[in-house]
């Protein structure tokens, strides 16, 4: 099979945020994210702007550093998505300025390693490569972050090791791998007969246009639950009824019939890393606590490549993910400093001995889940929020 060209010009993903440069990287295929590029709006960078940012960084007590790139960054109040850029493309060197009113502030901060670093106008000499960005405002003011750095050469690989490095997650295929037949697919099939009795508990997702589209997936539907809360909701007006399709890896939750329509549900077991669907069927997809249960960045850009491939362009995708922050939005530092987390449940078996299952899930931090979106190109995002316990993002495919 010929493989269409790749597109000279994919749309940039990182919102707000435009790269100043003197090259831009080279196109990738479409919505492949194994070319490690991420998706920025880049443009020419003129000899006047190179000497701005270099007399930024004598400004900056930095006379030494040269930098050839300059990003841009706009942002509003406290919805800024942070910053991580790939190590491949960005040197670990930097320097962050604010243009800004007097509440604002600069956050640098990395769960795994407990370091914070807050500043209300410059971040300089600094560790980046295991590190989110992040600027705020108390105020609705339109400001601005400049961001100083030097772009890698072409065909450069970060050997770094950081858990948000580009060759890392390449390289992470079997990390952890055990983790999600033990303590994810095992799990849950042996506590199927708890759910079942089990009180159920909804996510109110975020005001969207997915259930009312034609064809919607409910990926990693695991019990049926939103399908069924849909079906039951639209009953009273079967014309706003849509098909939903239900995925889910375990045939123990698809199978137990928890709810009184649950016999209506239209459901394939089948892997949400290797969809068996065909390309550009499903008009949406909603994705509620699935990613957090995959072992590492690899199969959650492998899902995400997938949910986004059996969409066709104009359909959106609502994703839900447990957060790592607190409901003030501020790292967990000191506290539990692991994203990686096991939750026991004690359960009676149908024999009525107790036991405990241990299931693993991830948390992730304020941005994170925005970074694995940036390399792919043909998506937009339309929304994030934060309700204090889940991060929630919907983009549409382009």
């Amino acid at each position: 099979m010929t493989r269409p060209p790749p597109d000279p010009s994919p749309p940039a993903y990182i919102p707000d945020t435009i790269a100043y440069a003197a090259r831009a990287p080279p196109p990738c295929q479409r919505n492949s994210w194994k070319c490690g590029q991420q998706r920025l709006e880049w443009r020419e960078i003129s000899p006047e702007l190179l000497r701005v940012c270099s007399s930024l960084a004598h400004l900056a007590g930095r006379a030494d550093f040269h930098p050839d790139c300059l990003l841009v960054k706009r942002f509003v109040g406290s919805r800024s998505v942070p910053l991580h850029l790939n190590h491949n493309q960005f040197g670990s060197e930097f320097i962050a300025l604010l243009c800004a009113d007097n509440t604002a502030r600069l956050l640098l901060y990395s769960p795994s390693e407990k370091f914070l670093f807050k500043s209300p106008v410059c971040v300089s000499g600094q560790k980046r490569l295991g590190s989110l960005l992040s600027c705020t405002s108390r105020t609705q003011k339109s400001n601005a972050l400049f961001l100083l750095t030097a772009l890698r050469p072409e065909g450069f690989r970060c050997d770094c090791g950081g858990e948000f490095c580009f060759e890392h997650i390449r390289a992470s295929l079997d990390h952890h791998a055990e983790f999600q037949t033990r303590f994810v697919d095992e799990a849950y099939a042996s506590f199927a007969d708890y759910v079942t009795t089990s009180t159920t508990k909804y996510f109110k997702p975020e005001p969207c246009c997915l259930l009312t589209v034609a064809v919607l997936l409910d990926a990693g539907c695991g019990d049926c639950k939103y399908i069924c809360k849909h079906l039951e909701d639209s009953a009273a007006n079967p014309a706003a009824r849509n098909f939903i399709l239900g995925q889910d890896n375990c045939r123990e939750m698809l199978t137990m019939r928890k709810y009184p329509n649950s016999d209506a549900c239209h459901l394939v077991q089948d892997t949400i890393t290797h969809l068996s669907l065909r390309p550009g069927c499903v008009d949406g997809v909603l994705c509620v606590s699935v990613l957090q249960h995959l072992p590492n960045k690899y199969r959650q850009l492998e899902a995400i490549e997938n949910l986004i491939r059996v969409c066709h362009p104009g359909s959106r995708v609502l994703l839900y993910v447990w957060s790592f922050e607190k409901e003030g939005m501020e790292p967990r530092l000191g506290e539990k400093t692991r994203q990686d987390h096991f939750v026991s449940w004690k359960i009676v078996d149908k024999d009525g001995r107790e036991r405990t299952v241990d299931r693993f899930f991830y948390l992730f931090v304020n941005g994170e889940l925005e970074y694995l979106l940036s390399f792919f190109s043909h998506i937009r995002l339309v929304q994030r929020a934060f309700d204090g316990k889940n991060w929630c993002v919907e983009f549409e495919v382009l």
